[in-house]
């Protein structure tokens, strides 16, 4: 395998904002609802990357290019029965 298929997967970083907010809109519009989605890389800075963080991303990439994401957020515990 050459480095232009190299699949990695690593946590986000601040840096990737403009990445995040371009996928979001993305899955947004595929789903029909691009009129819905008005998140910005200052929500994405404050509640991925601050002190308020409340949910993580991880990227996937092919070559060294974002080809996905995964977004996920703690709200409630099934083993705990509550947030």
């Amino acid at each position: 395998m050459n480095g232009h298929n190299t699949v990695s997967i690593r946590q986000a970083c601040a840096a990737d904002a403009p990445v995040i907010k371009r996928f979001l809109h993305q899955l947004a519009a595929h789903d029909g609802h691009a009129d819905q989605c008005h998140i910005t890389e200052a929500d994405i800075h404050k509640f991925a990357f601050s002190e308020e963080q409340c949910v993580e991303v991880i990227l996937i990439e092919v070559g060294k290019k974002p080809q996905g994401l995964a977004l996920f957020f703690m709200t409630f515990s099934v083993w705990q029965g509550g947030a």
